[in-house]
């Protein structure tokens, strides 16, 4: 494995490693162990190590004494934007990239470090030459033995993509406490196991009437009757199976509210569900329009058949007059056509006139009598036919028959 391709835990490791190697090598050239040519070996062994460590791994390393830099890893260019010979020349210049907002509690960190030996662990921001700003953990300590000049090891890592993340989840946290307090419903999230809740939203307590306290609590506040088809529906959120029903719960008060629950399961990379994510919604309001529209839609059905009965008997008491009806006109025409057949059989001559002893109608005997064709007859006065004084004298009350 290459030294770059090492996880950021293995190359602290490797550091402490260092450092004791570092303690037992400076102990046995201070003791006096080794000869003179071991010792150069030893310290050309340690410096190998400790530059090809440094120059393959993508954090900044530093060795320093009390009075100069003894080295600094390339990465320092990488991440900072500066040259490496600019610390060398004068090893407290990487403060002047330091974020003035940052620059006093990192200088009191580094005074307690070199003042007191205290181990050094700041994060902060760095300002490059273009302007971006980086985020930094730096951690050092002191690496010498007694008796040696102090020495100081540390590390600096690039965690700007860390505190981005950071800064977003923030922000979702805080946008996602926006909306959950914000919404009338509430969303929740658990277990696949619903007795394992593990967020439940600030609506809970205003649709609810009380506070959320637990998982056996809650479940008794679901109406008895729904109760049992309540567990069942959430049984199945562990096989990764969404839900949308709808239930009834008891507040303190004694009131009753519908609740509308839609669930949905929440995966891991691999598939399995961890989590159960939902919305419980009052549909109180909704459940009670519904009842009255039924009540509507009931009443409206009774009204339309009371109408429909009201027509249908109308209908078979208009048919019954004209069935009827039809008969009165038949018996009128039968005895109408039988007057008729009298009227022109007969072997007198009959005639009918109005008022104004005008001819309405003749039978064929009266025409035969008088000499007069029927349509020379019928609209015409008796005076204009016959003269006699009968002709001349009104009749009273309406038609005459002669």
């Amino acid at each position: 494995m290459r030294d770059r391709d090492k996880t950021k835990e293995q190359l602290i490791e490797e550091l402490s490693t260092l450092r004791q190697r570092i303690a037992e090598l400076e102990g046995e050239i201070h003791a006096g162990h080794k000869a003179g040519i071991q010792k150069e070996r030893a310290i050309e062994e340690y410096d190998q190590f400790f530059r090809e460590l440094a120059e393959n791994i993508h954090l900044i390393v530093w060795l320093r004494s009390q009075s100069r830099l003894i080295y600094i890893s390339p990465a320092y260019e990488e991440l900072t934007g500066r040259s490496c010979q600019s610390l060398y020349e004068d090893p407290d210049s990487f403060l002047e990239s330091v974020h003035p907002e940052d620059r006093e509690r990192v200088m009191e960190a580094v005074n307690l470090e070199r003042n007191q030996g205290k181990p050094f662990r700041e994060e902060y921001r760095i300002i490059r030459p273009d302007g971006t700003i980086r985020w930094v953990l730096a951690r050092s300590a002191p690496v010498s033995g007694k008796g040696q000049e102090l020495r100081i090891a540390g590390i600096v890592e690039d965690i700007t993509d860390c505190k981005s993340a950071e800064q977003s989840f923030r922000e979702n946290q805080t946008n996602f406490h926006l909306v959950t307090e914000a919404i009338e419903d509430v969303f929740w999230i658990s277990k696949p196991d619903i007795k394992d809740m593990l967020y439940v939203g600030p609506a809970y307590e205003n649709i609810w009437g009380r506070s959320y306290q637990s998982p056996e609590l809650f479940i008794e506040t679901i109406h008895p009757e729904d109760r049992e088809r309540f567990l069942a529906e959430v049984k199945k959120h562990a096989k990764g199976i969404s839900s949308n029903f709808e239930y009834r719960i008891m507040r303190p008060d004694g009131s009753i509210r519908w609740i509308q629950n839609r669930a949905f399961p929440v995966r891991d990379k691999d598939g399995q569900v961890v989590k159960v994510a939902g919305i419980a919604s009052d549909i109180t309001g909704r459940k009670q329009a519904e009842e009255e529209l039924k009540k509507y839609r009931c009443q409206l059905e009774e009204l339309v058949k009371e109408r429909t009965d009201r027509l249908i008997k109308t209908n078979e008491h208009l048919q019954t007059e004209i069935i009827e009806r039809y008969r009165a006109e038949d018996a009128s025409r039968l005895a109408y056509a039988e007057l008729n057949q009298i009227f022109e059989g007969a072997a007198e001559g009959i005639c009918i006139i109005d008022h104004n002893r005008t001819f309405l109608r003749v039978n064929h005997a009266f025409c035969t009598l008088t000499g007069f064709d029927r349509d020379e007859l019928i609209g015409s006065r008796c005076s204009d036919i016959f003269h006699c004084p009968f002709c001349d004298t009104p009749i009273q009350n309406g038609i005459h028959f002669a």
